[in-house]
């Protein structure tokens, strides 16, 4: 035996994998006559075993006999209707392609979230996701060094993750031009905590829209509350003892609306007539209860899938492929909560 051949004998599947410009992930499924590899990529992948004379030990042939990888889901509130939708796709995608999800919960804490967050290395993940935001901006560079990183609805810092999001600012010019042309002119908004990124960019996203049809925009038609039909009733109520002027409110998500619907019939208001509301996220329950809450779309489930395919092209084809930038459009659901405006409550 020949001094080269001994060194061929020693190729480990890392260098197969780094020859053949593939993860290890993919070369263990070359071996163990996985389907889910594309047949080019399959045949560069054996003729680099041939070249280097790779003999594969058990250890590389059990990667391919068991789910290969694990990703790690991040998310603000497991019970938010939007969020789940998300989480579904997130799922669904995931799960038909053998990978397991662990989820994790921040319950809307924001050094909880911190938590997870610089833990995750230890957890046996091989990939993340982290849905909305609900704490301080995070630096996923590092992480993003170890693993596929990608995010949904939240901000970062280097611009170094695939990121997925609706367009707000285009959502809320449907929001603010439907509520014109009902003859609507001093519009309120509820939103989330200021420290969430949904609630500032969709706050700002209606400032914007409001400036746009050069309505009035003033710091007593802004309320921030919780994510939940209690922040939208106690939301209202304060809205109410700043001045009843304004004629509609926008909500940042379908949870603050329903809230405030409840609040406005309690003080008065016939919905959809004196007063209209609109919601954000698009909840199923929002069609069918009375009133039906006119409603931004959010496309959650598809989201949620383009994140979680994201994530299994990294695992296919190696980290270094450039970060993914998607915005969706999002669509106004026109429903009973809004009206033409009849003027105040009698």
């Amino acid at each position: 035996m020949n001094i080269k051949d001994s060194q061929r004998r020693k190729a480990t599947i890392k260098e197969v994998a780094k020859r053949a410009g593939v993860s290890v992930a993919t070369v263990s499924r070359v071996l163990n006559n996985q389907e889910v590899v594309k047949e080019d990529k399959k045949q560069r992948i054996l003729e680099v075993i041939a070249e280097l004379n790779y003999v594969p030990n058990p250890a590389a042939r059990s990667l391919g006999k068991k789910q290969l990888y694990k990703v790690a889901v991040v998310v603000p509130n497991i019970v938010n209707s939007a969020l789940a939708e998300v989480i579904r796709g997130i799922f669904e995608t995931l799960y038909a392609n053998k990978i397991d999800m662990i989820l994790f919960n921040s319950n809307e804490n924001p050094e909880v979230e911190k938590k997870t967050f610089l833990s995750l290395s230890d957890k046996l993940v091989e990939g993340a996701i982290f849905v909305a935001q609900c704490g301080s901006l995070l630096d996923f560079s590092q992480l993003a060094r170890r693993m596929p990183v990608a995010i949904v609805e939240r901000a970062e810092k280097t611009n170094t993750v695939d990121k997925f999001e609706i367009d707000d600012y285009d959502a809320m010019d449907q929001i603010v031009d439907h509520l014109y042309a009902l003859d609507h002119r001093k519009i309120a908004h509820i939103s989330g905590l200021p420290y969430s990124y949904n609630s500032q960019l969709r706050t700002d996203a209606f400032r914007f829209a409001l400036e746009k049809k050069k309505l009035p925009v003033m710091d007593n038609y802004f309320i921030n509350t919780s994510f939940t039909i209690t922040g939208g009733a106690e939301g209202f109520n304060q809205l109410l003892e700043r001045g009843d002027d304004f004629t509609a409110v926008v909500c940042s998500s379908d949870l603050i609306a329903l809230g405030a619907v409840s609040s406005a019939i309690r003080a008065g208001y016939t919905i959809g007539e004196n007063m209209s509301i609109v919601g954000y996220d698009g909840f199923p329950e929002t069609e069918h209860i009375y009133p039906a809450v006119t409603t931004i779309n959010y496309p959650g489930y598809q989201i949620g899938a383009l994140a979680a395919e994201a994530i299994m092209d990294k695992f296919e084809r190696g980290s270094k492929i450039p970060p993914k930038r998607m915005t969706l459009k999002a669509e106004l659901v026109v429903r009973e909560t809004t009206g033409t405006n009849k003027g105040k409550r009698k």
